[in-house]
């Protein structure tokens, strides 16, 4: 809430992976691309919650107390990543986990580190250790004995993707359909019931015989039984699909990127558009984002898929699947939308708007910097921004957009801008600002807005091909510093 304490982080974790590397541990970093969780609308609720908080004028103690809003690390390990060691984005959130232990066995890895207690199903002969409970600066974490958990639930690798199903841990099975078979059984009971009937799995009657015990009905019909069954499927290595079985030489180019927004586009698979952080009851500072950010995407899109209108490849002129919360009481949903393709700048084919050839990149870089002007606003001359320094590219984007939509104040713009200065020449220490006492109600929301579109012009930067090997997605200078004072 007041500003993220990023460069306070990054200092605490970059001590942390410059020891390991220091140590020779090779350091690969999987990061989850944003996925739609049934999270998100709790965490709306709970932000909005708090922005009435803040709109009541408690001071800063009561309200991080209050605030139950998930922490953001992103940009800290995404720039750490490329600094100690390699970075992979998951282009399927919802495999992720899978994907990353197929990783860690063939690559043989000695541990995995993580926030989340999933991979004690899987087998491998890594470790596990937690993220959550971890001593950066003497190096000491919790370790979870995969083995022992094995033994005392009895249980063999293959069968713990049976236990996960029927324990509810993947959801595809809704909780209150099962809570009562869970309740009654008890974990050792469920573990006794695994043994019992693992073997029945592969028979049609007898596994449909099983979900009707889990569900405690008499008959069960198909869609549940494959539901099931695509749970069991779930909690193994063998569910992870195939990327690009047609050996497309765009989508091994795409897949290679480290963002996953223009093979989504590419394959006509979700977009999401998912934020907790902007309060859509808000007439100036939240009500309109759905009007504002579904243009932006339909851009990028006519970008990605310019070349590709030309094959008779895009059917029906649905060009792109937003999965988008168009208002406060709605909850997120699909929304088709069609790419909109620019009309002065020819877009360069996908192989050579991410190519890494150096005179290629050069000969494109102006069309490159056009195509981003042209996401961000019709307003927005390339010459212009190109004067500008590349790390406050972004920043001065981002508000001239913020401006041109009457979202800030002219004063607001001033700030935040000052506040970019200050950051890119480090006139502050960060140890020792302190916090403020109170915050302010509109500046706690222009915030959330102004960082919201900063993330998503930032995206468009990869998106364009502008973001070389050296490229450092730098956080939202409001994130760094505290803009949020009273």
């Amino acid at each position: 809430m007041c500003g993220g304490r990023f460069n306070r982080a990054f200092s605490i974790m970059s001590r942390f992976f410059a020891e390991l590397y220091r140590m020779k541990f090779k350091l690969i970093f999987f990061i989850r691309d944003r996925s739609l969780n049934f999270k998100y609308n709790i965490f709306y609720k709970c932000f909005t919650d708090m922005t009435d908080t803040v709109d009541e004028g408690l001071d800063l103690q009561t309200l991080v107390n209050y605030s139950t809003c998930p922490r953001n690390y992103d940009y800290v390990i995404k720039q750490l990543g490329k600094m100690y060691g390699t970075v992979i984005i998951t282009v399927d959130a919802d495999f992720s986990v899978q994907e990353l232990v197929a990783y860690a066995n063939s690559v043989e890895a000695f541990a995995i580190m993580s926030n989340t207690t999933s991979f004690l199903l899987y087998e491998g002969n890594w470790r596990l250790w937690s993220s959550k409970d971890i001593d950066m600066e003497n190096l000491i974490c919790k370790e979870y004995n995969r083995k022992a958990l094995m033994q005392t639930l009895g249980l063999s690798y293959r069968q713990m993707a049976f236990f996960s199903t029927i324990s509810g841990c993947y959801k595809l099975l809704p909780y209150e359909e099962i809570k009562r078979f869970r309740s009654q059984l008890g974990i050792l009971g469920m573990a006794n019931f695994v043994r019992e009937h693992y073997s029945a799995l592969n028979k049609p009657r007898e596994l449909q015989a099983i979900v009707s015990i889990i569900y405690y009905r008499s008959h069960v019909n198909r869609q549940m039984v494959e539901t099931f069954r695509r749970s069991l499927m779930y909690h193994t290595t063998e569910s992870i699909p195939n990327r690009n079985p047609t050996k497309d030489h765009v989508i091994d180019t795409l897949l290679a990127l480290d963002h996953s927004l223009p093979y989504k586009i590419w394959t006509r698979q979700n977009c999401n558009i998912i934020t907790y952080f902007i309060d859509m009851r808000l007439p100036e500072l939240g009500k309109q984002f759905p009007q504002l950010i579904i243009p932006i995407f339909q851009r990028l899109a006519g970008i990605v898929l310019f070349h590709k209108r030309n094959q008779r490849q895009i059917y029906d002129g649905r060009d792109v699947i937003l999965v988008i919360k168009i208002d406060h009481l709605a909850e997120h949903q699909e929304k088709t939308v069609t790419a909109q393709f620019p009309e002065d700048i020819t877009p360069p084919p996908l192989l050579d708007l991410y190519s890494s050839d150096p005179i290629l990149c050069v000969n494109l870089y102006s069309t490159k910097l056009q195509l981003y002007c042209w996401v961000v606003s019709n307003g927005l001359e390339h010459g212009v921004l190109e004067t500008i320094p590349e790390r406050l590219r972004v920043t001065v984007s981002t508000i001239f957009f913020l401006m041109e939509n009457h979202i800030l104040k002219l004063f607001e713009a001033d700030l935040l801008l000052q506040v970019a200065f200050d950051v890119m020449h480090e006139t502050f220490d960060h140890e020792t600002i302190k916090y403020p006492s109170r915050l302010d109600s509109r500046a706690f929301h222009v915030v959330f807005v102004y960082q919201e579109f900063y993330n998503h012009f930032s995206e468009a930067v990869k998106l364009v091909g502008l973001a070389g090997k050296d490229f450092r997605n730098y956080p939202p200078p409001i994130c760094r510093v505290e803009g949020t004072r009273r």
